[in-house]
Formats: structure tokens, C-alpha cells, sequence
């Protein structure tokens, strides 16, 4: 069997912060072990970290890359709080390990916001009953449906761009940009007549889509250009709106 070599008269434990704190690291040798302990303060609900853990032999002038043989609190979606422990295999990555200025460094880095569903409620101010659903992420995308009690419609999609990184993963601003087509209708009065009046036209819309926890709320602009009009009625531009979940 052999014999794992540790002098450890002094280990010095270095914290880091990257976004969150940690803080009272500490560790103990446990045979060919070496176990460390550490806490995340300061983080929020469902908020996950990527934590790595390096080692230096020379007080911490330079350090070796990521210890890999490596288990417990470490890795990715590592949540925070209190009593994380990670456990250092020292002989899987060096067979002695000897100095009396070992310095191990812990660092949880924010996890990279993942692409998300969402669904939801969206309106606009001339036809206020829709739909939409599509994907958050760094890009996505998005398709959308509105109508109203004249039978009006227009079908919309787009592309969605993460343009905030928050040091939540689920909490970002979103630009969403897009085109569609759209129908319109009414009847008009002359004279005790009434007259349909009816047009297609093509639809640029641009907005935002806020994202909060498992809610995401957008707002956009919407503007619209004739294809076909039968009576050279003017098309209004419309704002949007909405409410929606993220899965």
C-alpha cells in the first residue's frame, strides 16, 4: 500500500468570491483524504453555482489547474448555504504531497443561464386575445397568435436575444424582434348600407420580455404595412403585451 506523504503543519484556505461569498472554509485530512468545508452566503432561491476547487503548494503564488478526482459539493448546480463539502482524492492526482505551504482556493462561479419554454397570455391593443409560446435562452425564438371579436387576426414569430446576464439564471431581459402577416375587417354605414371594408398587411414588431423566476412578462411596439386595402384605410399601430410562465 502506499504511503500518502502529507505535511500539512499549517494549511492556509484562501475564499474567493465570484458573484457570491465563500466563506468559512476549512479543511482535515481523513486517511488518504483530504475533506473540505466550505458555505455559499449571500445567494438566493434556486440559484446554482459551477464550484471548482484548486491547490497551491507555495502559498498561493501559483496554483494547479482544477483538482479533477474530486466529490461532493462540487461540479455543477451546486446550491448554496451552509456545511458543503468537498472530498480530494489525493492520490488519484499526485502521489506526495508535501509542503508547509499547501493553500487551497474554492470558487463558485454563476451557473450559465439555460435555454428555457415559455407560454403565455399575449394581446395587443386593437386585437387583446392571443397566445404565445417559444424558447429563452442566449438567442430563441417565438411564435404568436392574436385575434379580436371581428375576426381580425395576425400570426407573428420571431427570434428572442438575451441582452442581461443577472447573477440569477432565471432572472433576464429579453429583445424579441420579429415579422408576420395580419387580416383586418369592419363594416361601414353609407346611406343605411352597410359596406364591409377589409385589408391584409405585414407586421414588424420588436419588444421586450422580462423574465422573473418561472414569470415572464413582455411589451413590445407593433407596426403594420398595407399588402391590401379595400377601402385606403389607415392602419393604426398597436402595442402589445403579456403574461406568460417559463417552464
Amino acid at each position: 500500500m502506499k504511503k500518502l506523504l502529507i505535511i500539512l503543519i499549517t494549511i492556509m484556505l484562501q475564499t474567493s468570491v465570484f458573484a457570491q461569498k465563500i466563506e468559512n472554509v476549512k479543511s482535515t485530512q481523513k486517511g488518504q483524504n483530504i475533506e473540505i468545508t466550505y458555505n455559499i452566503t449571500g445567494s438566493i432561491s434556486k440559484q446554482k453555482f459551477n464550484v471548482k476547487v484548486y491547490c497551491s503548494t507555495d502559498g498561493g503564488k501559483t496554483y494547479r489547474s482544477t483538482l479533477k478526482s474530486v466529490t461532493g459539493d462540487v461540479g455543477s448546480n451546486i446550491t448554496g448555504g451552509y456545511n458543503k463539502k468537498i472530498v480530494w482524492n489525493v492520490l488519484k492526482d499526485t502521489i506526495i504531497l508535501q509542503s508547509k505551504n499547501v493553500v487551497f482556493s474554492v470558487k463558485a462561479f454563476t451557473n450559465e443561464p439555460k435555454s428555457s419554454f415559455f407560454a403565455g397570455y399575449k394581446g395587443s391593443s386593437c386585437c387583446p386575445i392571443g397566445l404565445q409560446i417559444g424558447t429563452l435562452g442566449n438567442v430563441g425564438g417565438y411564435i404568436g397568435f392574436n385575434t379580436n371579436k371581428n375576426n381580425e387576426f395576425s400570426i407573428s414569430g420571431g427570434i428572442t436575444a438575451r441582452i442581461t446576464k443577472f447573477s440569477q439564471d432565471y432572472n433576464n431581459l429579453h429583445l424579441a424582434a420579429g415579422f408576420g402577416y395580419g387580416y383586418w375587417s369592419y363594416d361601414y354605414n353609407i346611406g343605411g348600407y352597410e359596406l364591409p371594408a377589409f385589408g391584409s398587411f405585414i407586421i414588424c414588431e420588436i419588444g421586450t420580455i422580462l423574465n422573473l423566476d418561472n414569470v415572464n412578462l413582455n411589451l413590445g411596439y407593433l407596426i403594420g404595412s398595407n399588402l391590401f386595402n379595400s377601402d385606403d384605410e389607415i392602419l393604426n399601430n398597436a402595442f402589445t403585451f403579456g403574461l406568460g410562465f417559463t417552464l
